[in-house]
Order: structure tokens, then sequence, then C-alpha cells
């Protein structure tokens, strides 16, 4: 939750209306006032200077490395062949003290030398759709910037992001590394790609501790360290993958969410982390060179639904650093970890006192090297329910094993080829006076065989799960179909979706997916007149958590009415303005209270052309979106 104080500091963003979607521009516009470069002055600084309310900078390269003072729309032109848009030595951001909030927006630019910012007044930083070739740095001596946000840019070498208050990364692919501070900063990061090259940490602070973080739907690959972050108050990192990087993900927050991710295939541990209040739900920690999750707590963990499999030590270790806390590990599978499935014990307190309470429920450890689970004192509680099977020495070390756990084998779809999911037939399904054990359902028939399928995959595009498939012959794709589930074993029913076909790869859209539910997909077969599963289930995660939304529907530029669509995740009052580029409220659209969902409202635009600003406000915050009138 952001703080009142920041709120209030937020309110001269209302004054000035500044884009914070992705906007194309193919032809200049007219405003109120405007310099285009280099038909009307020569230089972006010449432009800059005489500050005008937007500078637009034809396709070119630029010899030069303007120098900001004061608020400042620069807006590359695309067109041309080579480059298709301005390329610029570089920029500084040196404020000047003009004792009111600044903004500045930056719209599909390359540079090809450093960018910095030198701040020390209240200022909001906006770059859209723009490259930085060599490194991003915000090195303010008394940091005052209360906005910093990079929406589809390219970042290279080192970003040094900081704010305080929001520092925001959204759909930006980076290829180097992302150091935040500082410590007021509330860091987004979303929907963006991180390519390493084997060295430095994708994600990484400057200090200590930043104030909150957000990481969604992130790639990041190929880097010493993935995710290295330290928040005081709350942590969110969900439908992320992490892969061959050398530590996975250290994460460390009072309140700590780490749901739905993929690490595989790191030299070191898969996902380390301490907090008060943790939960690691459902998450796949794959092949990792020592533990494939640490986890150490101070109140309360909740880790259920993961998967910890083909890890160099523990699939799980888990600490307490105070008395009294408790421990749940429910519905958890733990497979072919080189030591102990489960690890417990650790941490500054001693598991002998009799404080530490942990409920081990429901959950398959099989095929570890050493333990199905060891306790390193034995006075600690377990529940029962578990299911222990082929480990190196003993089911549970330094304990019993509880008179509910059984000694089954799980009959998993597919283990040489990391499908842990259980088979129609395995008794885990639903064993007496247990009900399911483990983190996966029903993911294939004792019947099922690779004989049929070469190929499926499942994953989001937004709120539709594209679903692809590959037969390898002896059944038509008139006999197959997918079906989906809320719960790894059912209820399943038939997606009706449309189909694309592309060199023998079937692709099916499941339009009716919620972007807040996690689905279980399958292919299914008609085999000698009988449904036959033919394929293990394929897990998709949560999209991006609905919140409040904004959105302009149709073309931009436009020159007849245009639509405009609003999100709202509950009941809420919020407005829907128009404002010119001088900041003066030309149509009030919306102003009460509605429901939650998504609405529409037209703008008729019998304005003169120019470029106009949309703004939604809403409880805790608003967006805004540039649109440009066309007579």
């Amino acid at each position: 939750m952001v703080g009142s104080g920041f709120a209030l500091r937020r309110s001269g963003y209302r004054r000035f209306a500044l884009a914070i979607g992705l906007l194309v521009h193919d032809e200049i516009p007219t405003s109120a006032s405007s310099l285009t470069v280099p038909t009307q002055v020569q230089t972006i600084q010449e432009a800059l200077d005489a500050r005008p309310d937007t500078v637009y900078v034809q396709p070119g390269r630029y010899a030069e490395t303007p120098v900001v003072s004061h608020p400042s729309v620069l807006i590359g032109l695309r067109g041309g062949a080579d480059p298709d848009r301005p390329v610029v030595e570089g920029l500084w951001f040196v404020t000047a003290p003009l004792l009111q909030t600044l903004h500045f927006f930056m719209h599909n630019l390359e540079f090809t030398g450093e960018v910095h910012i030198r701040n020390d007044e209240p200022a909001f930083f906006e770059f859209s759709a723009c490259r930085f070739r060599r490194g991003f740095f915000e090195w303010s001596r008394y940091l005052e910037t209360e906005w910093l946000r990079f929406t589809g840019c390219e970042l290279e070498g080192e970003a040094w992001v900081a704010a305080d208050g929001f520092c925001v990364l959204d759909s930006c692919v980076i290829r180097g590394q992302v150091i935040a501070g500082d410590g007021n900063c509330r860091l987004v990061v979303r929907r963006c790609l991180f390519e390493g090259s084997g060295s430095g940490r994708g994600l990484d602070l400057r200090v200590s501790s930043i104030h909150s973080a957000t990481i969604e739907s992130c790639t990041i690959e190929r880097y010493e360290s993935g995710i290295i972050v330290t928040a005081e108050d709350s942590m969110l990192i969900r439908n992320s993958v992490v892969r061959e990087c050398g530590l996975g993900i250290h994460a460390a927050s009072y309140h700590l969410l780490i749901e739905g991710n993929l690490v595989e295939g790191c030299s070191g541990f898969g996902i380390q982390t301490y907090s008060n209040k943790l939960k690691l739900l459902e998450n796949r920690v794959l092949a990792c060179g020592w533990d494939g999750m640490i986890a150490v707590t101070g109140d309360e963990a909740v880790i259920v639904g993961n998967v910890a499999a083909g890890n160099a030590l523990n699939g799980l270790r888990l600490g307490v650093d105070d008395y009294f806390i408790k421990v749940h590990v429910i519905n958890n599978t733990f497979v072919r970890n080189q030591q102990a499935g489960i690890l417990s014990g650790g941490g500054s307190v001693p598991l002998s006192y009799p404080g530490p309470e942990y409920r081990m429920a429901h959950n398959v450890s099989a095929f570890n090297g050493t333990y199905g689970l060891q306790w390193i004192d034995s006075s600690a509680t377990v529940s029962g329910c578990n299911a222990w099977f082929g480990n190196g020495q003993r089911s549970v070390g330094g304990g019993e094993p509880s008179p509910t756990d059984v000694l089954i084998e799980p009959r998993f779809c597919d283990a040489e080829n990391g499908d842990y999911r259980l088979q129609g037939r395995s008794q885990l399904l639903g064993w007496e006076g247990c009900g399911r054990i483990g983190a996966l359902g029903m993911g294939c028939d004792s019947t099922s065989s690779a004989v049929y399928v070469s190929r499926f995959e499942a994953g989001r595009n937004g709120a539709t799960v594209r679903v692809s498939w590959q037969l390898n012959g002896g059944l038509g794709s008139e006999d197959a179909w997918v079906e989906r589930s809320e719960q790894s074993d059912g209820p399943w029913s038939r997606i009706q979706g449309k189909r694309a076909r592309e060199n023998g790869i079937v692709t099916e859209f499941d339009e009716t997916a919620l972007l807040d539910r996690v689905y279980w997909y399958r292919m299914v077969g008609m085999l000698a007149g009988t449904p036959t599963v033919l394929t293990a289930a394929r897990w998709v995660g949560r999209g991006i958590s609905p919140t409040f939304r904004l959105e302009l529907s149709g073309p931009n530029p436009a020159g007849g009415p245009t639509t405009m669509r609003f999100a709202l995740p509950s009941p809420s009052e919020v407005e829907l303005d128009v404002f010119d580029i001088q900041g003066r409220k030309v149509s009030s659209l919306v102003r009460g209270f509605f429901p939650a969902g998504e609405h529409a409202v037209e703008w008729n635009g019998r304005h003169a052309s120019g470029l106009y600003i949309v703004r939604y406000r809403y409880p805790g915050g608003q967006e805004t979106r540039r649109l440009i009138r066309t007579s």
C-alpha cells in the first residue's frame, strides 16, 4: 500500500498529463506549441532551449548529447530506412530549480551513449519505446525523483533505476543489469525479458533494501544471479522464469509471496527466501546445483504445491529464526534430489526448543539420495499422509514416519523426462483417509503414450491461453482435442476455441480463460472408440493481476470518435477526463461510482486537431494516455 505522503506528492502529476502508454507517431500532429528537428531548428538542444510543449525529431543520426533542464516532451518520429528513428549520442537531465514538480516524457529515441539523470527536484520521468545502448544512470545526489518508468524499451549495459516512489519497467528487453534503489523505491517489473551473457546480476539493488517489489511474468536467463532483492515491506514474484543462472531467486521481505515460477538449471540454489510472512506456492525448481528451495521464516511459512526435482542437494531446506514459528509444508513433490527431499532444520533457533510447529502433510518425496524427510531434531512435529518411496537411506531420518504416511510407488507419468504428474492408476490420487498426495494430480492414464503426440505446449498471451500440439500419426486432428481444468485432477471440459494450423502444428486459443485463474490443459483423443488422455497436463499460471486499466480503442491518430475502455477490479468511484496539451480540461466523460469489470465510453472529439491527454483517476492512483486528433 502506497503511503499517504507519496500519494500527496503525486498530486502534481495530475496537473500535467504525461503519457504512460505506448504511442506510435507516423506523422507530425499539431499542438499548442511544438518544434521539429531539423526542419524548423537544426539541433535537439536548440529545440529544447526554446522550451516548446513538444519537440519532434525526424529520423536520422544526431551527433549531440542534449542537456534537458526544463519540463519536456521529446518524441522521435518514424520513417526512413537507416536509421528509421532518431539516433542520439546521449542525453543528460540536469533539472532547474523551478519550485514545482517537473515532468519529462521521451518516446521512440535511440541513444548510442549513456543517459544520465542528475535531479534534485520533484520530478516524473517516462521513457517509451526507447533504446539505451550504453546504459542508464539515475545518480542524483539528493534523490527527489518521484516516478521513473520504462515501457517497451531496450536497455543494454547497466541500468541504475532509482526513485523516491515508483520505479517501473514494463514490457522491456534488458541485455545487461538492472540495479534498483533507493530505500523508498517501489519497484515494479512486469513482462520483461532479461538476456544475460553469463555474468552480472539480472535484477539487483544498489542499497541494502528498498520499500517493496513486484516482479511478474518475466524471463531471466544466463546471469551469475537472476533476482537478488530485499524489501522492507512486501514483495511479490509471480509467473516468472529464471533459467541457467548461477543463483536463481534470492528474496527477503516481511511479507513475501513467490508463486508460479519456474527456476531451472541454475548452478547454485534455485529459490532462497527469508520472510516473517512467507508463501511459496506452485513453483517448480529443477536441476539446480545446490538446494532447490531454502525457506527461512521468523513467524509463519506456507509452502504448498511446489515441485523440486533433480537438485544437487536437498529439494527443500527449512529454517526458523524465532520461537513459536508455524511452518506448513503441504501437497508438494520432491523427486530425485541428491540428498534429502526435505531437510527440516536450521536458522538461529535450535529445533529442540518446543516452540516451532511443523505441519508436514500430503507430500510426495521419492527417489532422493538420502531421506524423504530428514529431521535435524526428532522433537519437531509432523502430521502425516505423506508418501515416501525409493529414497537412498530411509524414508524419514532423525525420526519415524507418521502412522498415516504411506510407502508406495507414486507412478509418475514420465519421471525420466521431468513429468511428475500422476498416472490414472496411481494410488496417491485418492489414498484412503488422505485424499490426493503430492503437488500434481492426474496427468495421464496408464494407456497414454507419446507415440501419438510429439508436441504439446500451453502458455498465456495476455488473458488468452495458446495451446499448441502436433500429432505423430495414427490419429487425425479431428479425433483429438484439448481439455481444461482449474484443478490438476479435474473436472475437465473441452475448450471451444479457434484453431490455426501451420507446418503440421495446431494452435488452439482459449479465449474464455480468466486472467486471475490457474489452469491445467491436456490432450485427449478417440482411440478405439474411447476418449483417451494422450498427454500429461500442462500447467498455466495466472496472468498479471486484474487492476485499474485504461485503453484507447481504434486508430491513433484518429479523425473520428474514439472509444475509451476502463477497467475496475472492484466497485469504485472513478473519473475520466480529456485535457489539451496546456492542461485545460476539454471534456469530462465519466464521473461517479462504477461496478467492477470493463466499461466503455465514446468521445466525439469535436475539437481542434492536436495532442490530447486522457486521464483515468481511481482510488489510489491514475493512468493517462495520449491521443492525437486529426482534422
